[in-house]
């Protein structure tokens, strides 16, 4: 479409969320003890992960520890949230590992979260296709399709879903702290 999109879903909600994770650990009482958190924001997804690829190239050697986690697609109204096993039809596997951590997170924190593959790109590829560890959280339909207002002129605020996001929050904060705890 010629039309401009505003995208709240895909992919302003992914953006709140980190940006609420980042108020909420710059607080000094919420300071994590054995790790480093990068919060990292990538463009053209869409085009062929390119951001997130020349950030892996670039940084390639500061992050070859690093655990990803990477949000996609997570405020939608009628959505429920979603582990990434595996993206672009099966192609790329993500890590067991850190998928393991977000839904022992979630379970956690008692939000329920399916988990499988998708038939879409996450930037988690960018990381997998490195071997670096990573695996994404997307919002789904409750049959397991791609929201609604995926990629159309009506991603607007008005069918975002801040509760949804909120749990994506509440999540992605108890797998950083679970992953900061393997290290101390």
């Amino acid at each position: 479409s010629k039309t401009p999109v505003m995208g709240a879903n895909d992919n302003l909600s992914a953006l709140a969320v980190c940006l609420a994770t980042a108020q909420y650990f710059s607080n000094l009482k919420n300071k994590l003890t054995h790790s480093e958190l990068w919060i990292v924001s990538f463009g053209c997804e869409e085009i062929g992960i390119r951001g997130s690829k020349r950030f892996v190239s670039k940084y390639l050697d500061s992050i070859k520890d690093a655990y990803t986690i990477n949000l996609d697609l997570v405020g939608e109204k009628d959505c429920h949230l979603h582990i990434v096993t595996k993206v672009e039809m099966g192609a790329i596997k993500l890590s067991p590992e850190v998928c393991d951590i977000l839904q022992a997170a979630s379970n956690k924190v008692n939000i329920p979260i399916t988990r499988g593959p998708v038939m879409c790109f996450t930037d988690s590829m960018a990381f997998s296709m490195k071997k670096l560890k990573s695996a994404s959280i997307v919002g789904l339909l409750p049959d397991g399709n791609m929201p609604m207002f995926y990629h159309t002129i009506n991603d607007t605020i008005e069918n975002i879903d801040p509760k949804l996001m909120r749990e994506c929050l509440e999540i992605c904060i108890q797998a950083i702290y679970d992953i900061d705890s393997k290290f101390s």
